[in-house]
């Protein structure tokens, strides 16, 4: 995040109601929750909380996958006899 604008963005992100992360600025440290950001940009990088990944698997007879970005698109490549598994990504709290 460099440009006042996009600090702007995050910010109004903030007051909007959006989640928003935070990471201490120029180290390989994980990105972690922030309830009430301290706006310290000078220490660290904040940022909106991304939406975690949505993916849906199509599983035919034999065991074979594909893997679609949409509902919608994994319905339409079914065929008899195959299976659908809605996969989303999280956290590892370790």
């Amino acid at each position: 995040m460099s440009t006042t604008a996009e600090k702007i963005a995050v910010m109004q992100a903030s007051e909007d109601g959006a989640e928003i992360e935070h990471t201490v600025k120029n180290k390989t440290l994980p990105w972690l929750d922030t309830d009430e950001p301290w706006w310290d940009w000078v220490s660290f990088e904040y940022r909106i909380k991304p939406e975690p990944l949505t993916l849906w698997v199509v599983v035919d007879w034999i065991g074979r996958y594909w893997t679609y970005d949409s509902k919608e698109t994994a319905t339409a490549s079914m065929k008899k006899g195959d299976y659908m598994v809605k996969m989303k990504e999280c956290q590892d709290d370790n």
